[in-house]
């Protein structure tokens, strides 16, 4: 039986399929109007791991747990929205458009669903994939449904026939009789498609792949490892899967392993990172291939949870090193794709602001990875350019709760930098004008395990900083 809602909720009303016809025209038709899409001659726009992702009416992405989907020439981005004005009974998955990966536009929230299951107060809906059924036409949405205690332990089923929704209630079922709470998704190269599911009595997890209509699935491997946020890509006849361990919503090292075919032998389990790093703060939840005319870019989508601001938490994305066994997460830093050529450029902190707008008094300021209570405040020249740069790595504390380990930050806009020795550290200052640019206030923000190269914020008037 196809669950519908209550009257007000239904995806299959009339009036809601008219308004949802005339928000797919945006979302079919790409580059979009306000979303500022590159045109051939502009620079490429970096990516900011870690930063605030807008979209193109200027709001936070809300796309959280989720994942890509590549469809006639378009990515299409499904997350958790977890906006803080929704309805609490209801869950929410909201779809971004983009051509380029960097620059998104809203098609909605496709899936509005009340408690389905009758699963009491803070039901849970979380980390869903979009597959699109070949056969059918159909696009069927997989996602992890669950009670407040995490019991139940399903995986949900709904199924739309355009790709930006909206999406009608199935069902949920338990795959192979098994729990399931953590799904990942896999498409291989011939369109197979894989449901990746953590089943946690067994102590391992389940890469199924999907039947039916891509309604049911069957089980294609099982690996012996308690982990969860499974992901997984097939690069140069290898197949990489990346996990997280089990640790709620703190961050740990996230560990890959390889196989020559889905069904094994697959070796021991690596860690992606430095493990004191805590996968630089984040957890998996796609890898995402990128297959251009030059280059094959491999893509680490991880989130970085906040669970008492969840509307804010962020992503962190970076194009992986990978190949012949071996993976690799790079440190945080912006970055650059090209999605038809597939190539993707590192970038540093000071060179990356050419490629952004200046930082203006009133608007965030932090080039790299903005994080609450890390000091945005910068005294400016006449044309509204930061006049400090600054670095620093380690793990950094600032209000909210966050969390961020060994990631480097720099204010927005400085032209030039240079660094200044100052406390048996490295400081940049930024070079805007002839005369030394003097530190304005700034909020504290408290760092720990420092090393190398690392600037911890202060307040007060300093002056010009001297060696």
């Amino acid at each position: 039986m196809i669950y519908l809602g209550n009257a007000r909720d239904r995806c299959t009303r009339t009036r809601s399929r008219r308004i949802w016809a005339a928000m797919l025209v945006g979302c079919a038709t790409l580059p979009f109007a306000g979303s500022a899409q590159r045109l051939p001659s502009t620079p490429l726009t970096p990516v900011q791991p870690g930063s605030q992702w807008r979209d193109n009416r200027g709001r936070l992405i809300e796309a959280h747990g989720g994942g890509m989907t590549l469809y006639r020439g378009t990515y299409y981005w499904f997350g958790e929205d977890r906006s803080p004005d929704n309805r609490p009974g209801m869950r929410y998955v909201a779809c971004y458009a983009s051509k380029d990966l960097v620059h998104w536009t809203f098609c909605g929230q496709v899936l509005k669903l009340a408690d389905p299951e009758h699963l009491g107060p803070h039901w849970v809906l979380e980390r869903p994939k979009v597959f699109v059924d070949a056969h059918t036409g159909r696009f069927v949405m997989y996602a992890h449904i669950d009670d407040a205690h995490y019991k139940y332990a399903r995986v949900m089923v709904a199924v739309s026939h355009r790709i930006a929704g909206p999406y009608c209630y199935v069902k949920s079922f338990r795959p192979f009789g098994q729990e399931s709470r953590d799904i990942g998704q896999f498409v291989d190269d011939d369109g197979a498609a894989y449901l990746i599911f953590e089943s946690r009595p067994t102590k391992g997890f389940f890469i199924a792949k999907l039947i039916d209509n891509d309604l049911n699935v069957e089980k294609t491997a099982f690996l012996l490892a308690p982990l969860e946020g499974g992901s997984l890509v097939r690069y140069q006849g290898l197949y990489y899967v990346v996990g997280s361990h089990m640790t709620g919503w703190k961050p740990n090292p996230n560990v890959y392993a390889v196989a020559p075919s889905l069904a094994g032998p697959w070796t021991h389990f690596k860690d992606i990172a430095p493990p004191q790093v805590d996968t630089y703060g984040s957890q998996s939840t796609m890898l995402f291939k990128v297959v251009g005319s030059r280059k094959t870019a491999v893509i680490f989508m991880g989130d970085i949870w906040k669970p008492k601001a969840l509307w804010d938490s962020r992503y962190l994305w970076m194009p992986l090193v990978v190949g012949k066994g071996h993976l690799r997460l790079p440190s945080p830093q912006p970055w650059t794709i090209d999605v038809k050529t597939g190539v993707t450029t590192l970038m540093d902190r000071v060179s990356a602001r050419t490629a952004a707008a200046p930082c203006r008094a009133g608007q965030g300021c932090l080039q790299g990875i903005a994080v609450g209570g890390v000091p945005q405040e910068a005294d400016r020249d006449e044309n509204g350019w930061a006049l400090e740069c600054r670095l620093w790595s380690g793990r950094v504390f600032g209000h909210a709760d966050d969390s961020i380990s060994a990631m480097r930050y720099c204010v927005a806009g400085c032209r030039r930098a240079s660094p200044r020795a100052h406390g048996g550290r490295t400081w940049m200052q930024c070079e805007n004008s002839a005369a030394s640019a003097p530190l304005s206030r700034f909020r504290a923000a408290r760092t720990e395990v420092p090393h190398q190269n690392t600037l911890s914020a202060r307040t007060g008037n300093q002056g010009a900083l001297r060696p």
